[in-house]
């Protein structure tokens, strides 16, 4: 592509700007930037325009001066306060390169407040809006960040155009414009950052020297070394997602795993993406191996629910329309969806609902979500409104596919009911109207099990002890009151306690049988996760139980200290394997590891080989919070550190590189204990579910668990603290804090690997990197020593360029750890290059021959993730 200069002609526009107004700034000029795709230019940079000076901007509503490093350029264009008749504008001459289809960036601020119209010469102006996909969010006041948002795609042909802005119709104004970006894609937002620029590297902690800013290039015409979205067949290929037997597969008979990832409504509205941005997170999230994606929908905050109206039976229709099309950009590229239905539901006036669920009642410390989500298991109207919501969008015909969305088979699961449980949030459900309704029905429960108040005393008097029963209650005459939900330590309400818990548990279930009865007959055929919420105290036995009445046992899962998960058997995100049941599939719909990059190389291949060994069916990180590559670490983002490692992970769990173990353990679950308040006792230890897969069976009677203590000894080494697969496909060296893969097409190591030459049966690989991961893997499914084509992932330790990884000072782009040391593979692949985040080739590596063995040294060279094996 030819480079050439940019110039910006900038005029007032009040309203629609006229020609003569643009004549008279025609003389007025603006150096701006450009690079190889992009032309870029400077909000604060007009001319001419009726933007007050940020400077005379209210003090609540300007820029603190230690804050004007997070903008480009050191400012902005700041519209704030009233605004004048016409309305604010701006207008800008471009001068562009290359004729095309370009992609328009702009990098934004108060987001909470933005609104704006643009348009490029005399097209129909187009609006901009506070529901557009904004990520990248860097703050430098509270609820303030400067955010990136993908306006919208774009077709100019080379030379001189007009890009105008325009804020009207409304009386405030409280939005701010860093810079503008025309990109021919893929375009990577680095905060405040031009794509070529030279970024200073010097880390504000110690142990960053020689890392490299995490900056991926834009390479047009390289050869494409790395992309699995051939790993996705068309959705109508297979027919519907089934589960059998614990495991999923297509209705044609071919087993499916998925590898997914979570959009979530509350990180920039990525679940109601603009088209544009919905195109390019769909071609990304196949590229890097994702075959599944969860979407957060019927929300409160943030949601599907239309706000204006004073109930909440209505859809939004512009974020209905941007579903729609997220789906649809999702299916054409064979991406399948898992649909969360509701969480947090805040009901209306309007909703006539008769009781303290609206909004009035948080007045008194009232939870309304909590409380709504709790109540909408046993409350007619809820239940009635909430079912309502879910028949509306499944039995809708999304116009982008034509289908109905129960009809197709890109569904591939779906969840009712959002972390949310009748054993949950109790200190709500025991208030007012709430209270009231839960005690009649607890007293209706009670008078079908007993036949008078003495009957039931009978039954709940403890020998010894007091009256288990409170002033004024009486099954004859009265209401017998729920107490709080939990172990009923005191001694007289032990046989009382038991009830309560039995009621609740019978509640819950019956509330799931009938939304799972109403679901498939409206012709839902996808398997249904009732809910995922993993329980609390003795009550969790109850919780995981009732999630087996779903086809899939669903559980969420967050490890956020400081800590390798690696060291510990059992710690994190691998220890949900004892909630898995015989007989149902198993997800984790969110789980995410850290929230810095310390031990990201672990995350991806330690969670993608324990799914996989354990027999799971599907995994979602939360959550993507941008169309690409996410570029710096926050919060429970997925970010570059751990996409690095996506294309490894993806082989390893949906191609089945590692196998299901053989069962090592089998916790018998028996109604007596079930319901009971007898605590654990049949305890084993963590470092089964490394040696083979561990289940939870439900049985009639009591029975002694399945122990393989024969397994157990000959493959657990508790002096060294070794684990090793019952498959032989890999070693777990919690001892030293890692883990080796030898599967046939996954081998090498990660974890804390530094100086060690670390042995698989076709790959050896030796690096000074004291953690990261090495994993050399098959891409044509041919065993390692046979295949044509081999992926090399090489990923270290990352960190914010600012100090604060978790503070608002941190900003993009992350720096990475170079990753040096030596591969050795048995191959016939002759010849070795350097791929980037992207997968283009970079540079081709210099590789020796040995034999069978083909040696190469891991350069370490900056946006170097892997490396393509090919007899090319």
């Amino acid at each position: 592509m030819r480079h050439c200069a940019v110039t910006v002609l900038v005029a007032v526009i009040l309203g629609l700007c006229t020609q003569s107004a643009l004549a008279q700034a025609d003389e007025a000029t603006t150096p701006t930037q450009t690079g190889p795709g992009y032309v870029w230019w400077e909000g604060e940079d007009a001319v001419e325009a009726n933007f007050p000076p940020a400077s005379e901007a209210p003090r609540q509503d300007g820029l603190p001066g230690s804050a004007r490093e997070i903008l480009s350029g050191g400012d902005w264009l700041l519209a704030s306060g009233p605004v004048p008749e016409g309305g604010f504008g701006a207008s800008y001459r471009i001068e562009v390169p290359e004729g095309g289809e370009y992609e328009l960036w702009a990098r934004v601020g108060w987001r909470g407040w933005a609104g704006n119209e643009w348009r490029f010469d005399e097209d129909d102006w187009k609006l901009a809006s506070a529901d557009d996909s904004f990520h990248q969010a860097v703050h430098f006041a509270q609820f303030r960040p400067a955010s990136w948002t993908l306006v919208d795609r774009v077709t100019l042909e080379p030379g001189t155009h007009t890009f105008q802005i325009r804020i009207a119709g409304q009386a405030e104004a409280l939005q701010g414009f860093d810079c503008f970006v025309l990109a021919k894609r893929p375009f990577v937002p680095l905060g405040k950052y031009r794509p070529d620029e030279t970024i200073d590297t010097r880390p504000l902690r110690e142990g960053g020297g020689g890392w490299w800013p995490f900056q991926p290039p834009y390479l047009p015409d390289a050869t494409k070394g790395l992309d699995l979205s051939t790993m996705n067949a068309p959705v109508d290929e297979h027919g519907f997602v089934e589960m059998r037997d614990g495991e999923l597969f297509f209705a044609d008979g071919e087993p499916v795993r998925f590898w997914g990832i979570n959009t979530g409504y509350h990180n920039g509205h990525m679940v109601f993406p603009t088209h544009a941005t919905a195109d390019r997170m769909a071609e990304h999230f196949a590229r890097i191996g994702v075959n599944c994606v969860r979407i957060h929908v019927l929300h409160a905050a943030n949601s599907l629910i239309d706000p204006t109206r004073d109930d909440t039976q209505h859809f939004n229709e512009d974020r209905l329309d941007r579903l729609e099309y997220w789906v649809a950009a999702l299916r054409k590229k064979g991406i399948y969806i898992n649909l969360d239905l509701v969480f947090h539901r805040e009901f209306k006036a309007g909703d006539e609902i008769d009781f303290e669920l609206t909004q009035a009642a948080a007045e008194e410390g009232y939870n309304v979500s909590w409380a709504a989500g709790s109540a909408a298991l046993f409350h007619p109207r809820a239940i009635e409104l909430n079912r309502v919501l879910y028949r509306k969008l499944l039995e809708r015909t999304n116009p982008y596919t034509g289908l109905r969305w129960l009809d197709d088979p890109q569904m591939a699961m779906l969840t009712i009911q959002n972390e949310q449980s009748i054993f949950w949030g109790t200190t709500n459900i025991h208030k007012g109207a709430v209270r009231e309704l839960l005690d009649r029905l607890y007293t209706d429960w009670l008078r079908q099990r007993y036949a008078s108040q003495a009957e039931l005393a009978e039954a709940w008097q403890v020998p010894d002890q007091r009256s288990p029963f409170e002033e004024g209650e009486d099954l004859d005459e009265g209401v017998i009151r729920l107490g709080q939900v939990g172990v009923q330590s005191a001694p007289h309400l032990v046989q009382r306690g038991l009830d309560q818990i039995r009621f609740l548990y019978d509640v819950e279930t019956g509330f799931y049988r009938d939304t799972l009865a109403a679901m498939r007959e409206w012709g839902v055929q996808c398997p249904i996760i009732t809910s995922n919420w993993a329980g609390a105290g003795q009550t969790t036995r109850l919780v995981l139980q009732a999630s087996a009445l779903g086809g899939i046992v669903d559980r969420h899962d967050y490890f956020n200290a400081a800590q390798s998960m690696l060291a510990q058997v059992g710690r994190g995100i691998p220890g949900s394997a004892f909630d898995q049941v015989a007989g149902r599939g198993f997800s984790i719909s969110e789980w995410n590891h850290g929230v810095d990059g310390q031990y990201a190389p672990e995350t991806m291949p330690l969670v993608a080989t324990v799914g996989a060994f354990q027999g799971w069916d599907a995994l979602f990180q939360f959550t993507a919070t941008s169309p690409t590559w996410e570029t710096y670490l926050r919060g429970l983002n997925v970010t570059a550190a751990h996409q690095a490692l996506y294309p490894a992970a993806a082989l390893i769990f949906r191609r089945q590189d590692i196998r299901p173990g053989e069962v090592v353990y089998e916790r018998r679950r028996d109604p007596a204990w079930q319901f009971s308040f007898e605590r654990e006792q049949r305890r084993v230890p963590a470092e089964l579910l490394a040696i083979g897969r561990v289940l939870n069976v439900y049985v009639d009677e009591p029975q002694d668990d399945l122990l393989r203590q024969d397994m157990v000894d000959e493959l657990w080494d508790r002096e060294q603290g070794i684990c090793r697969a019952n498959t032989g496909q890999f070693e777990w060296r919690y001892g030293e804090g890692w883990m080796r893969l030898d599967a046939e097409r996954t081998q090498g190591a990660f974890g804390a690997i530094g100086g060690r030459a670390i042995e698989c049966p076709d790959v050896t690989v030796q690096t000074p990197n004291a953690f990261c991961a090495i994993l050399v893997q098959s891409l044509d499914g041919q065993a390692i020593p046979q295949a044509s084509r081999l992926l090399v992932s090489a990923a270290g330790r990352a960190m914010n360029q600012q100090a604060g990884d978790e503070g608002d000072q941190a900003q993009p782009p992350c720096l990475m750890e170079p990753v040096t040391g030596t591969v050795s593979v048995r191959t016939p692949a002759t010849r070795v290059y350097a791929l980037s985040a992207f997968g283009d080739r970079l540079d081709e590596v210099d590789a020796q021959r040995d034999g069978e063995q083909l040696r190469f040294e891991l350069t370490g060279e900056p946006q170097v993730l892997f490396y393509e094996l090919t007899g090319e």
